[in-house]
C-alpha cells in the first residue's frame, strides 16, 4: 500500500456566538438605564449620526405619541429636567445626549432631536447640542418647569473632537530699562 501525502483538513469549530450588529444592539433598548449605557460605551462623534438613523428606523412604531417618551413615558421637559439632573452626576458628552433624546422621542421633531439638515443627508449634530446647552441654562436657572438645582448641571462639551489650532510664536523679548532710584523722603518740620 502506498503512502500518501494527503493532510487532513479540519473544519473549524462553530460557536454559539452572534455577532451583534448596532441595530440587534440598538433593538433590545427597552430600559432608560439600558440607553445611557449603550451611549456611553457605544456612541462617539463618529458614529451619532447612523446610530440616530437606526434609531429611528427601530422605533419608528414603537412610540405611545410624539411628544412622550418611549420607554419612560415622560414628556419632553421632564425628560429633559431628569436627564440634566442624572448628567450633574455622571456627565455624559453632547453627542451621548443627543442620542439619549433620539432614543427616547423616535419621532419627535426639533432641533435638540438632531433633524437632517435640508438638501443633505447629513443630521445636524451641531445644532442639537447648541439647543441642549441652552436648555441646561435655564434648568441650571430654575426656570425650565424646576426648582433651580442646588449643584448646576456642568456645562456640555460636544465630544465632537475639533482639530488644534496651530501654536502663535512666542512673542519677542523686549528688555526694560531699570527704575530710576527713589528719591529720598522729606523730613517735616515741627509745628
Amino acid at each position: 500500500m502506498a503512502h500518501t501525502n494527503r493532510t487532513r483538513t479540519r473544519t473549524p469549530k462553530t460557536t454559539d456566538r452572534t455577532v451583534r450588529t448596532p441595530a440587534s444592539m440598538i433593538a433590545t433598548l427597552a430600559t432608560m438605564d439600558a440607553i445611557i449605557a449603550f451611549a456611553r460605551a457605544h456612541v462617539t462623534a463618529d458614529n451619532v449620526a447612523s446610530l440616530i438613523g437606526i434609531v429611528r428606523d427601530t422605533f419608528r412604531n414603537a412610540v405611545r405619541g410624539r411628544n412622550i417618551g418611549r420607554t419612560t413615558g415622560w414628556r419632553i421637559m421632564d425628560f429633559q429636567n431628569r436627564v440634566l439632573d442624572m448628567h450633574t452626576r455622571e456627565p455624559l458628552t453632547g453627542v451621548q445626549l443627543v442620542f439619549i433624546g433620539a432614543c427616547e422621542f423616535p419621532i419627535a421633531v426639533g432641533r435638540i432631536f438632531a433633524p437632517i439638515r435640508p438638501g443633505t443627508d447629513t443630521i445636524d449634530v451641531h445644532g442639537a447640542i447648541a439647543v441642549w446647552n441652552g436648555v441646561r441654562s435655564l434648568y441650571n436657572a430654575g426656570r425650565h418647569a424646576n426648582i433651580a438645582p442646588a449643584v448646576p448641571a456642568p456645562d456640555i462639551t460636544s465630544g465632537i473632537v475639533k482639530p488644534a489650532a496651530p501654536a502663535k510664536p512666542a512673542a519677542p523679548v523686549v528688555p526694560v530699562a531699570p527704575a530710576a532710584p527713589a528719591k529720598p523722603a522729606r523730613k517735616r518740620r515741627a509745628a
